[in-house]
Protein backbone atom coordinates (compact mmCIF):
# COMPACT_ATOMS: atom_id res chain seq x y z
CA UNK A 1 0.00 0.00 0.00
CA UNK A 2 1.05 3.37 -0.88
CA UNK A 3 -0.08 6.86 0.84
CA UNK A 4 0.75 10.05 -0.62
CA UNK A 5 0.83 12.88 1.84
CA UNK A 6 0.74 16.63 1.56
CA UNK A 7 -0.45 19.38 4.06
CA UNK A 8 -0.54 22.98 3.99
CA UNK A 9 -0.95 24.06 0.27
CA UNK A 10 -1.83 27.33 0.54
CA UNK A 11 -3.94 27.83 -2.54
CA UNK A 12 -4.14 31.64 -2.83
CA UNK A 13 -7.05 33.30 -5.51
CA UNK A 14 -4.90 36.16 -6.46
CA UNK A 15 -2.36 33.28 -8.25
CA UNK A 16 -5.16 31.45 -10.12
CA UNK A 17 -4.17 31.84 -13.41
CA UNK A 18 -2.16 34.47 -13.15
CA UNK A 19 1.32 34.82 -15.05
CA UNK A 20 3.27 35.85 -12.14
CA UNK A 21 2.45 32.99 -9.67
CA UNK A 22 5.66 32.67 -7.91
CA UNK A 23 4.95 29.03 -7.17
CA UNK A 24 3.92 27.37 -10.89
CA UNK A 25 7.69 25.66 -10.97
CA UNK A 26 7.57 24.67 -7.22
CA UNK A 27 3.95 22.76 -8.37
CA UNK A 28 5.35 21.35 -11.53
CA UNK A 29 8.15 19.85 -10.23
CA UNK A 30 6.22 17.88 -7.13
CA UNK A 31 4.00 16.60 -9.73
CA UNK A 32 7.13 15.52 -12.03
CA UNK A 33 8.96 13.96 -8.50
CA UNK A 34 5.79 12.32 -7.54
CA UNK A 35 5.39 10.26 -10.23
CA UNK A 36 8.60 9.09 -10.78
CA UNK A 37 8.71 8.36 -7.27
CA UNK A 38 5.84 6.05 -7.38
CA UNK A 39 7.33 4.57 -10.76
CA UNK A 40 10.48 4.05 -8.89
CA UNK A 41 8.30 2.26 -6.32
CA UNK A 42 6.04 0.10 -8.49
CA UNK A 43 2.96 1.20 -6.94
CA UNK A 44 0.25 3.99 -7.47
CA UNK A 45 -1.12 5.80 -4.55
CA UNK A 46 -4.16 3.90 -2.82
CA UNK A 47 -4.99 6.92 -0.97
CA UNK A 48 -3.78 10.88 -1.36
CA UNK A 49 -4.09 12.54 2.22
CA UNK A 50 -3.87 16.21 2.59
CA UNK A 51 -3.46 17.24 6.16
CA UNK A 52 -5.44 20.76 6.36
CA UNK A 53 -4.82 24.23 4.44
CA UNK A 54 -5.67 23.39 1.31
CA UNK A 55 -6.84 27.21 0.41
CA UNK A 56 -5.47 30.33 2.08
CA UNK A 57 -7.81 31.97 2.73
CA UNK A 58 -11.19 29.80 2.62
CA UNK A 59 -12.54 31.33 -0.92
CA UNK A 60 -14.32 29.11 -3.32
CA UNK A 61 -12.31 30.30 -6.00
CA UNK A 62 -9.09 28.82 -4.12
CA UNK A 63 -10.64 25.37 -4.48
CA UNK A 64 -11.05 25.71 -7.57
CA UNK A 65 -7.46 26.28 -8.42
CA UNK A 66 -6.58 23.58 -5.84
CA UNK A 67 -8.98 20.79 -7.91
CA UNK A 68 -6.95 21.75 -10.88
CA UNK A 69 -3.92 21.37 -9.78
CA UNK A 70 -4.74 17.99 -7.87
CA UNK A 71 -6.34 16.69 -10.81
CA UNK A 72 -2.81 17.03 -12.85
CA UNK A 73 -1.25 15.63 -9.69
CA UNK A 74 -3.80 12.48 -9.94
CA UNK A 75 -3.12 12.40 -13.48
CA UNK A 76 0.91 11.92 -13.32
CA UNK A 77 0.44 8.98 -10.65
CA UNK A 78 -2.32 7.12 -12.52
CA UNK A 79 -5.19 7.46 -10.38
CA UNK A 80 -8.69 9.01 -9.69
CA UNK A 81 -9.04 12.15 -7.99
CA UNK A 82 -12.10 10.54 -6.08
CA UNK A 83 -8.91 9.39 -3.93
CA UNK A 84 -8.70 12.70 -2.42
CA UNK A 85 -8.49 12.19 1.62
CA UNK A 86 -8.83 15.45 3.47
CA UNK A 87 -9.16 17.78 6.45
CA UNK A 88 -9.42 21.45 7.32
CA UNK A 89 -6.74 23.28 8.68
CA UNK A 90 -6.62 27.34 9.94
CA UNK A 91 -6.59 28.27 6.58
CA UNK A 92 -9.62 26.63 5.30
CA UNK A 93 -11.71 29.11 7.53
CA UNK A 94 -13.62 31.50 6.34
CA UNK A 95 -11.73 34.69 8.85
CA UNK A 96 -14.00 37.03 8.15
CA UNK A 97 -16.86 34.43 9.37
CA UNK A 98 -15.36 33.46 12.27
CA UNK A 99 -14.36 37.28 13.45
CA UNK A 100 -18.29 38.26 14.24
CA UNK A 101 -19.10 38.48 17.40
CA UNK A 102 -21.50 35.21 17.78
CA UNK A 103 -18.87 32.69 16.88
CA UNK A 104 -16.03 34.55 19.04
CA UNK A 105 -18.70 34.06 21.81
CA UNK A 106 -18.76 30.81 21.13
CA UNK A 107 -14.94 30.40 20.54
CA UNK A 108 -14.51 32.15 24.57
CA UNK A 109 -17.03 30.09 25.67
CA UNK A 110 -14.95 26.88 24.46
CA UNK A 111 -11.92 28.34 25.53
CA UNK A 112 -12.67 29.75 29.35
CA UNK A 113 -13.91 26.31 30.06
CA UNK A 114 -12.12 24.03 32.64
CA UNK A 115 -9.97 21.07 30.61
CA UNK A 116 -12.03 18.50 33.15
CA UNK A 117 -15.41 20.15 31.50
CA UNK A 118 -13.95 20.31 27.92
CA UNK A 119 -15.27 16.96 26.44
CA UNK A 120 -18.71 17.75 27.84
CA UNK A 121 -19.23 21.19 26.79
CA UNK A 122 -17.79 20.84 23.26
CA UNK A 123 -20.67 17.56 22.52
CA UNK A 124 -22.99 19.80 23.77
CA UNK A 125 -22.63 22.85 21.72
CA UNK A 126 -21.73 20.13 18.46
CA UNK A 127 -25.35 18.40 19.85
CA UNK A 128 -27.48 22.04 19.72
CA UNK A 129 -28.10 23.11 15.87
CA UNK A 130 -28.11 26.80 16.10
CA UNK A 131 -24.33 26.44 17.75
CA UNK A 132 -22.96 23.95 16.02
CA UNK A 133 -24.14 25.48 12.93
CA UNK A 134 -22.26 28.69 13.96
CA UNK A 135 -19.17 26.93 15.09
CA UNK A 136 -18.90 25.10 11.36
CA UNK A 137 -20.04 28.30 9.96
CA UNK A 138 -16.21 29.51 8.37
CA UNK A 139 -16.09 26.05 6.88
CA UNK A 140 -19.11 26.33 4.52
CA UNK A 141 -16.60 26.77 1.15
CA UNK A 142 -14.11 23.91 2.55
CA UNK A 143 -17.34 21.64 3.13
CA UNK A 144 -18.52 22.30 -0.70
CA UNK A 145 -15.23 21.04 -1.79
CA UNK A 146 -14.76 18.23 0.30
CA UNK A 147 -18.45 16.42 -0.20
CA UNK A 148 -16.61 15.73 -3.31
CA UNK A 149 -14.90 13.34 -1.77
CA UNK A 150 -17.05 11.94 1.14
CA UNK A 151 -14.79 14.22 3.20
CA UNK A 152 -18.07 16.64 4.52
CA UNK A 153 -17.60 17.36 8.16
CA UNK A 154 -21.11 17.93 9.47
CA UNK A 155 -22.11 17.52 13.42
CA UNK A 156 -23.02 16.61 15.69
CA UNK A 157 -22.28 12.50 14.73
CA UNK A 158 -20.16 13.56 11.22
CA UNK A 159 -17.22 15.84 12.67
CA UNK A 160 -14.62 13.01 11.91
CA UNK A 161 -13.57 11.43 8.14
CA UNK A 162 -13.12 7.87 8.19
CA UNK A 163 -12.00 5.90 4.44
CA UNK A 164 -11.03 2.63 5.27
CA UNK A 165 -8.53 0.73 2.64
CA UNK A 166 -7.42 -3.00 2.71
CA UNK A 167 -4.28 -4.16 2.25
CA UNK A 168 -2.72 -7.22 0.40
CA UNK A 169 -3.28 -9.62 3.10
CA UNK A 170 -6.86 -8.38 3.71
CA UNK A 171 -6.72 -6.12 6.95
CA UNK A 172 -7.95 -3.11 7.10
CA UNK A 173 -6.28 0.02 6.90
CA UNK A 174 -8.41 2.62 8.37
CA UNK A 175 -8.17 6.61 8.03
CA UNK A 176 -9.32 8.97 10.20
CA UNK A 177 -9.40 12.55 9.93
CA UNK A 178 -10.01 14.69 12.96
CA UNK A 179 -11.32 18.29 12.95
CA UNK A 180 -8.67 20.88 14.84
CA UNK A 181 -10.48 23.54 12.98
CA UNK A 182 -13.92 24.27 14.20
CA UNK A 183 -12.92 26.83 16.62
CA UNK A 184 -10.01 28.84 14.42
CA UNK A 185 -10.41 32.09 13.83
CA UNK A 186 -7.21 34.96 13.04
CA UNK A 187 -7.50 35.10 16.73
CA UNK A 188 -5.59 31.25 17.48
CA UNK A 189 -2.85 30.67 19.49
CA UNK A 190 -0.89 27.90 20.73
CA UNK A 191 -2.49 25.78 23.36
CA UNK A 192 -5.51 26.88 22.33
CA UNK A 193 -6.75 24.62 19.69
CA UNK A 194 -9.17 21.88 20.85
CA UNK A 195 -10.32 18.59 18.81
CA UNK A 196 -13.94 17.59 19.75
CA UNK A 197 -14.28 13.96 21.43
CA UNK A 198 -15.45 11.91 18.32
CA UNK A 199 -11.79 10.68 18.49
CA UNK A 200 -12.84 8.31 20.83
CA UNK A 201 -14.56 6.16 18.13
CA UNK A 202 -10.71 5.23 17.41
CA UNK A 203 -10.96 2.08 18.62
CA UNK A 204 -7.81 -0.77 18.91
CA UNK A 205 -8.81 -4.09 17.26
CA UNK A 206 -7.34 -7.52 15.42
CA UNK A 207 -9.03 -6.16 12.30
CA UNK A 208 -8.08 -2.60 11.75
CA UNK A 209 -4.85 -0.69 11.28
CA UNK A 210 -5.74 2.77 13.17
CA UNK A 211 -4.14 5.63 10.88
CA UNK A 212 -4.73 9.48 11.87
CA UNK A 213 -4.67 12.54 10.52
CA UNK A 214 -5.16 15.84 12.51
CA UNK A 215 -4.06 19.42 10.80
CA UNK A 216 -2.10 20.78 14.13
CA UNK A 217 0.20 19.34 16.08
CA UNK A 218 -0.25 18.08 19.72
CA UNK A 219 1.55 21.15 20.83
CA UNK A 220 -0.86 23.35 19.36
CA UNK A 221 -4.30 21.63 21.06
CA UNK A 222 -5.38 22.54 24.49
CA UNK A 223 -6.80 18.94 25.23
CA UNK A 224 -3.91 16.88 23.80
CA UNK A 225 -2.98 15.31 26.69
CA UNK A 226 -6.17 13.03 26.77
CA UNK A 227 -6.09 12.99 23.05
CA UNK A 228 -2.38 11.95 22.95
CA UNK A 229 -2.85 9.55 25.53
CA UNK A 230 -5.83 7.80 23.44
CA UNK A 231 -3.78 8.06 19.92
CA UNK A 232 -1.04 5.97 21.26
CA UNK A 233 -2.91 3.39 22.38
CA UNK A 234 -5.00 3.28 19.57
CA UNK A 235 -3.51 4.29 16.22
CA UNK A 236 0.03 3.20 14.94
CA UNK A 237 0.98 6.43 12.56
CA UNK A 238 -0.08 9.94 13.67
CA UNK A 239 0.04 12.45 10.65
CA UNK A 240 0.12 16.25 11.26
CA UNK A 241 0.54 19.76 9.38
CA UNK A 242 0.45 23.34 10.14
CA UNK A 243 4.17 24.16 11.04
CA UNK A 244 5.66 24.03 7.87
CA UNK A 245 8.46 21.42 9.13
CA UNK A 246 9.12 17.61 8.57
CA UNK A 247 9.74 15.70 11.56
CA UNK A 248 9.32 12.41 11.87
CA UNK A 249 9.64 10.51 15.45
CA UNK A 250 9.79 6.67 15.49
CA UNK A 251 8.25 5.21 18.51
CA UNK A 252 7.94 1.85 20.45
CA UNK A 253 4.03 1.36 18.94
CA UNK A 254 3.41 4.67 17.34
CA UNK A 255 4.65 6.68 14.55
CA UNK A 256 3.98 10.44 14.79
CA UNK A 257 5.32 12.27 11.34
CA UNK A 258 5.13 15.75 11.12
CA UNK A 259 4.88 17.54 7.21
CA UNK A 260 6.52 20.39 5.12
CA UNK A 261 3.83 22.47 3.34
CA UNK A 262 4.06 22.21 -0.47
CA UNK A 263 3.77 26.03 -0.71
CA UNK A 264 4.95 27.83 2.09
CA UNK A 265 5.30 31.57 2.47
CA UNK A 266 8.53 32.22 0.83
CA UNK A 267 9.57 34.85 3.35
CA UNK A 268 9.30 32.07 6.17
CA UNK A 269 12.63 31.66 7.87
CA UNK A 270 12.78 28.42 6.95
CA UNK A 271 11.57 27.57 3.47
CA UNK A 272 11.50 23.81 3.20
CA UNK A 273 8.51 22.84 0.86
CA UNK A 274 8.46 18.96 0.67
CA UNK A 275 5.98 16.23 0.57
CA UNK A 276 6.03 12.49 1.66
CA UNK A 277 5.32 9.15 0.50
CA UNK A 278 4.50 6.00 2.77
CA UNK A 279 4.55 2.62 2.24
CA UNK A 280 2.95 -0.18 4.60
CA UNK A 281 3.63 -3.77 4.04
CA UNK A 282 2.68 -6.70 5.73
CA UNK A 283 5.21 -10.04 6.24
CA UNK A 284 4.22 -13.22 7.99
CA UNK A 285 6.32 -15.76 9.50
CA UNK A 286 6.72 -18.36 12.25
CA UNK A 287 6.69 -15.63 15.20
CA UNK A 288 3.71 -13.81 13.68
CA UNK A 289 2.76 -10.95 11.08
CA UNK A 290 4.26 -7.71 11.02
CA UNK A 291 3.27 -4.49 9.04
CA UNK A 292 6.51 -2.77 8.12
CA UNK A 293 6.38 1.05 6.95
CA UNK A 294 8.85 2.99 5.04
CA UNK A 295 8.69 6.84 4.86
CA UNK A 296 10.36 8.60 1.98
CA UNK A 297 10.11 12.44 3.31
CA UNK A 298 10.94 14.39 0.45
CA UNK A 299 11.93 18.06 0.55
CA UNK A 300 12.78 20.86 -1.65
CA UNK A 301 16.73 21.89 -2.74
CA UNK A 302 17.00 25.44 -3.53
CA UNK A 303 20.03 25.24 -6.29
CA UNK A 304 19.12 23.25 -8.61
CA UNK A 305 15.42 23.70 -7.84
CA UNK A 306 14.06 19.63 -7.41
CA UNK A 307 13.20 17.31 -4.47
CA UNK A 308 15.43 14.75 -2.71
CA UNK A 309 15.10 12.57 -0.66
CA UNK A 310 15.65 13.29 3.63
CA UNK A 311 17.90 11.44 5.28
CA UNK A 312 18.21 9.43 8.71
CA UNK A 313 21.09 9.39 10.48
CA UNK A 314 22.90 6.70 8.36
CA UNK A 315 22.56 8.10 5.26
CA UNK A 316 19.57 6.08 4.30
CA UNK A 317 16.68 7.61 2.09
CA UNK A 318 13.81 6.05 3.98
CA UNK A 319 12.65 5.89 7.49
CA UNK A 320 11.81 2.67 8.53
CA UNK A 321 9.76 0.82 11.04
CA UNK A 322 7.55 -2.15 12.01
CA UNK A 323 4.81 -3.16 14.35
CA UNK A 324 3.37 -6.90 15.31
CA UNK A 325 0.20 -7.23 14.40
CA UNK A 326 -2.32 -9.37 15.91
CA UNK A 327 -3.90 -12.88 14.91
CA UNK A 328 -6.46 -12.14 12.40
CA UNK A 329 -9.00 -14.99 13.01
CA UNK A 330 -12.59 -13.96 12.54
CA UNK A 331 -11.93 -10.27 11.00
CA UNK A 332 -15.10 -7.83 10.40
CA UNK A 333 -15.52 -6.91 6.71
CA UNK A 334 -15.53 -3.20 6.71
CA UNK A 335 -15.94 -2.09 3.27
CA UNK A 336 -13.51 0.24 1.28
CA UNK A 337 -13.62 3.71 0.86
CA UNK A 338 -16.31 4.02 3.42
CA UNK A 339 -16.67 7.61 5.08
CA UNK A 340 -18.80 8.52 8.67
CA UNK A 341 -17.89 12.31 7.54
CA UNK A 342 -21.72 12.25 5.86
CA UNK A 343 -25.00 13.33 6.41
CA UNK A 344 -26.85 10.39 5.07
CA UNK A 345 -28.21 7.57 7.13
CA UNK A 346 -27.59 5.46 3.62
CA UNK A 347 -24.00 6.60 3.75
CA UNK A 348 -23.82 5.56 7.62
CA UNK A 349 -25.16 2.72 7.76
CA UNK A 350 -22.23 0.83 5.69
CA UNK A 351 -21.26 -2.79 5.82
CA UNK A 352 -20.55 -4.34 9.30
CA UNK A 353 -21.52 -8.09 8.28
CA UNK A 354 -18.80 -10.82 9.46
CA UNK A 355 -18.57 -12.12 5.93
CA UNK A 356 -14.79 -12.76 6.57
CA UNK A 357 -12.89 -15.90 8.30
CA UNK A 358 -9.23 -16.10 7.19
CA UNK A 359 -9.53 -19.76 8.00
CA UNK A 360 -12.31 -20.45 5.49
CA UNK A 361 -11.64 -20.99 1.91
CA UNK A 362 -15.15 -20.13 0.69
CA UNK A 363 -15.56 -16.52 2.82
CA UNK A 364 -11.54 -16.04 1.28
CA UNK A 365 -13.20 -16.40 -2.14
CA UNK A 366 -15.94 -14.00 -1.22
CA UNK A 367 -13.20 -11.79 0.02
CA UNK A 368 -11.66 -11.29 -2.79
CA UNK A 369 -14.91 -11.07 -5.27
CA UNK A 370 -15.99 -8.19 -3.10
CA UNK A 371 -11.98 -6.33 -3.65
CA UNK A 372 -12.78 -7.08 -7.50
CA UNK A 373 -16.46 -5.84 -7.33
CA UNK A 374 -14.91 -2.44 -6.19
CA UNK A 375 -12.84 -2.25 -8.70
CA UNK A 376 -14.94 -2.83 -11.64
CA UNK A 377 -16.53 0.46 -13.78
CA UNK A 378 -19.30 2.00 -12.61
CA UNK A 379 -21.68 0.42 -15.14
CA UNK A 380 -20.84 -2.87 -14.13
CA UNK A 381 -21.29 -2.76 -10.32
CA UNK A 382 -24.84 -1.12 -11.54
CA UNK A 383 -25.42 -4.64 -13.57
CA UNK A 384 -24.67 -6.59 -11.08
CA UNK A 385 -26.77 -4.96 -8.43
CA UNK A 386 -29.47 -5.20 -11.18
CA UNK A 387 -29.22 -8.76 -11.91
CA UNK A 388 -29.69 -9.54 -7.66
CA UNK A 389 -32.31 -6.89 -7.29
CA UNK A 390 -30.52 -4.78 -5.12
CA UNK A 391 -30.89 -1.61 -6.31
CA UNK A 392 -33.45 0.81 -4.43
CA UNK A 393 -34.77 3.97 -5.66
CA UNK A 394 -32.81 6.38 -3.30
CA UNK A 395 -29.20 4.48 -4.76
CA UNK A 396 -29.22 7.86 -7.14
CA UNK A 397 -29.00 10.57 -4.36
CA UNK A 398 -25.16 8.70 -3.08
CA UNK A 399 -21.93 8.93 -4.73
CA UNK A 400 -21.04 5.55 -6.75
CA UNK A 401 -18.34 4.04 -3.73
CA UNK A 402 -21.34 4.57 -1.36
CA UNK A 403 -23.49 2.85 -3.61
CA UNK A 404 -21.09 0.14 -3.90
CA UNK A 405 -20.87 -0.05 -0.29
CA UNK A 406 -24.66 -0.49 0.12
CA UNK A 407 -24.85 -2.94 -2.65
CA UNK A 408 -22.45 -5.18 -0.79
CA UNK A 409 -24.63 -4.59 2.68
CA UNK A 410 -27.44 -6.05 0.80
CA UNK A 411 -25.74 -8.85 -0.59
CA UNK A 412 -24.78 -10.41 2.87
CA UNK A 413 -27.86 -9.70 4.10
CA UNK A 414 -30.04 -11.10 1.67
CA UNK A 415 -27.57 -14.32 1.50
CA UNK A 416 -26.64 -13.89 -2.09
CA UNK A 417 -22.65 -14.32 -1.31
CA UNK A 418 -22.53 -17.47 -3.72
CA UNK A 419 -24.59 -15.39 -6.58
CA UNK A 420 -22.66 -12.60 -6.62
CA UNK A 421 -19.29 -14.67 -6.48
CA UNK A 422 -20.23 -16.32 -9.50
CA UNK A 423 -20.97 -12.44 -11.22
CA UNK A 424 -18.41 -10.33 -10.31
CA UNK A 425 -15.82 -13.51 -11.46
CA UNK A 426 -17.73 -13.55 -14.86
Amino acid sequence: MLLLHLSDIHFKKSDYNSPMDVNQQLRQQLVSDASAMCRKLGKKPDVIIISGDIAYAADPAEYDFAKSWLNQLCSACGVPLSLLFIIPGNHDVNRDITSSPIVQALHKDIKNTPLSEIDIKIKGLLEDQNCATVLYSGLSAYNNFAGDFSCKLVPPNNTTTKRDVVLSDNRTVTLWGLNSAFISSKHDKKNEIFVDPSYNQIISNSSAINIVVCHHPYSWIKNSENLRRHLNDTAIIHIFGHEHTNRIFLGTDYVEISASAVMPDKQEGDYEPGYNLIELDVSSDENGEKLFAQFHIREWQKNPGRFRAKQDRQGNDTFKHSFDLPCQENLTWIAPYSTVATSSPHQRNLITETILDTCDNEKQETNYAIKDFFELPTSQRHRIAGLLSLVEENDNHISDLERANLIINRVASNNLLNEFNVLVSK
